[in-house]
C-alpha cells in the first residue's frame, strides 16, 4: 500500500465493519500502520493532541466520504475516538441504529509495543481486544527507515487560524513509485502538517487537524477501563448492546445488517 494511502484506509476499512456487523480485526493492523506514518509525519512533534477531519471529494468537489475523530499520539501509542454518527458515508438509517445502540461512539488504542489493538464501546462499556502482526510491524519499521521526503515550499498560507508553509512532498520508497502531495506545515506548532490534501484516482483527499495541542496525553487516555466487559467477536457486541436496549425498554427501528448476530 502507498504511503500517504495508510492514513486513510482505516475510514474504509472502519465504514465496511460498521455497515456488515463484521469482524473488525482488520482495524489492528491498520491502526498500527497508520500511528507509523503520523509519527514519520510529525517527528519534530511525537506527542499531541488533535481533531482529525478526512474528506474525499469527487472530481466536481462533491465529498463522498468522511471521517471525524479526536485523536491522542504519543512516542508510543495512539488514540482514535471516533463519532459514527458524524460518517457521512454510512446511510443515516444505519447510523441512526447505531446510535440507538449506543455504538455510536467507538474508541480505538493502538499500542504497537504491546502488540495489540483495543477497540473500546465506552457506553456499553464492553471492548475487544486484537493482536497486531509481527509482519505489520516488520514492514512499517523498515519503511520508515527507508522511507525519504523531498520537500518543496510553494507559498504560505492560513489554515483553520495557522500560519503555514504550503509545501509539495514526493515521497521517495525502493521498489515503489513516488508519491506526491501537498501539506501545510504550521510554523508556531513546531512545522505541524495541519492539512494534507492528496489526489488518487481523480478522488482529492485531505486530511487536516484542526484544535491541535502539542502536549503529553495523559496515560490513562491508553487503557481500558477495568470495568468494561470483554467481547470476543462483533457478534457478541451486538448481541449485549441490544440486550441493555431491551433491558431499558427501547426499540430498534431500522437494524443494522448483523447477519452474524441474528443467525
Amino acid at each position: 500500500m502507498k504511503y500517504f494511502a495508510i492514513l486513510s484506509c482505516l475510514t474504509a476499512v472502519g465504514s465496511v465493519s460498521l455497515l456488515t456487523a463484521q469482524d473488525f480485526g482488520p482495524l489492528a493492523n491498520s491502526c498500527a500502520k497508520m500511528k507509523c506514518v503520523v509519527a514519520k509525519f510529525t517527528e519534530n512533534t511525537p506527542q499531541f493532541t488533535a481533531v482529525l477531519s478526512f474528506q474525499v471529494f469527487d472530481a466536481e468537489k462533491v465529498p463522498k466520504l468522511q471521517m471525524l475523530m479526536d485523536l491522542m499520539v504519543t512516542e508510543k501509542d495512539m488514540r482514535e475516538d471516533i463519532v459514527v454518527m458524524a460518517m457521512a458515508q454510512i446511510p443515516l438509517e444505519h447510523r441512526t441504529a447505531m446510535k440507538s445502540l449506543q455504538l455510536d461512539r467507538m474508541i480505538l488504542i493502538t499500542c504497537p509495543d504491546k502488540k495489540k489493538m483495543y477497540l473500546t464501546f465506552p457506553r456499553i462499556e464492553a471492548f475487544q481486544e486484537f493482536p497486531i502482526s509481527d509482519d505489520t510491524l516488520n514492514e512499517m519499521t523498515t519503511r520508515s527507515k527507508a522511507v525519504s521526503f523531498q520537500k518543496t515550499e510553494v507559498g504560505q498560507e492560513t489554515v483553520n487560524g495557522y500560519a503555514c508553509t504550503k509545501t509539495i512532498v514526493v515521497v521517495t520508497e525502493s521498489n515503489r513509485p513516488p508519491e506526491k502531495a501537498i501539506i501545510w506545515f504550521a510554523s508556531d506548532l513546531k512545522e505541524f502538517p495541519v492539512r494534507i490534501a492528496m489526489a488518487n484516482n481523480k478522488l482529492l483527499q485531505v486530511i487536516e487537524f484542526k484544535n491541535v495541542q502539542l502536549e503529553i496525553p495523559k496515560p490513562i487516555f491508553f487503557e481500558v477501563p477495568t470495568n468494561y466487559s470483554r467481547l470476543e467477536d462483533t457478534a457478541s457486541v451486538f448481541r449485549v448492546a441490544k440486550e441493555r436496549l431491551e433491558a431499558t425498554g427501547g426499540s430498534l427501528a431500522t437494524p443494522p445488517h448483523d447477519a452474524k448476530s441474528s443467525e
